[in-house]
């Protein structure tokens, strides 16, 4: 089933419009809202996306997904595996870095962000919060991880198209969303797709610094590492490769 594309030229983030609509006069199954420009855009732990106006894709995906609320995680998995394969469409390899980031060769080019209403023990509507960016050439501040875009990795001088690409995610969304069922090789695929499987990591957590390697991500969205021979389980961190 096809969503309508709601398009605004400037909104506080897509993830807050598309929430007040789903409570107000409600969004269907695949309904998008693209917006040119976020004055409030956020990512993980509330923190700000910057983006050029016009330049990156900035969206939000509505899904009736018909998930018990203990799946979350899946939904940010078929998200990270759509972005990947969206993004193998222009050549580019990626790769997912835990829990919700999209990095090429280090350099992060899109984030996640969902938001779920939950009745009873079912996610009952999800939004899918991305941000990608696509034409942006020029990053200024701080960052964690440097940030990269379609544009700069491809090393092409024509801007892309925003719209497209958009399609090429919502494809493969849906694509995986039919694979909800089958979680094991949902999960098998993600961390293939790993950015630090393998790999030494730190994460930091309320302060507390650890580290290990990565053995995987489970299905509740844990990092599990392997510290010093005592296998350890992390719902939530900050890492960084040692």
């Amino acid at each position: 089933m096809s969503g309508k594309t709601f398009h605004l030229t400037v909104t506080d983030s897509t993830n807050l419009h598309t929430m007040r609509e789903l409570g107000q006069s409600g969004m269907n199954d695949w309904d998008v809202v693209v917006a040119d420009y976020q004055t409030e855009g956020k990512g993980q732990r509330g923190r700000m996306w910057e983006s050029q106006v016009g330049m990156n894709l900035t969206c939000s995906v509505v899904m009736k997904p018909q998930l018990h609320a203990s799946k979350y995680f899946i939904l940010s998995a078929i998200t990270s595996l759509a972005l990947v394969d969206a993004l193998a469409e222009y050549n580019l390899k990626a790769n997912v870095k835990w829990p919700n980031d999209i990095l090429i060769d280090g350099k992060k080019v899109a984030g996640i962000l969902i938001e779920t209403l939950v009745k009873g023990n079912d996610i009952e509507s999800a939004v899918i919060g991305i941000g990608m960016n696509v034409n942006q050439s020029l990053f200024e501040g701080k960052y964690n991880w440097p940030p990269t875009s379609v544009k700069l990795e491809t090393g092409k001088q024509v801007d892309y198209s925003i719209m497209q690409i958009l399609n090429d995610v919502v494809k493969h969304l849906k694509r995986y969303r039919k694979m909800l069922l089958d979680s094991g090789d949902l999960m098998i695929r993600l961390n293939e797709q790993l950015y630090s499987r393998g790999k030494a990591v730190s994460i930091t957590m309320n302060g507390q610094t650890s580290s290990g390697v990565v053995r995987e991500v489970n299905e509740l969205g844990e990092l599990v590492l392997n510290i010093d021979g005592e296998i350890r389980k992390f719902q939530s961190g900050e890492i960084s490769l040692r």
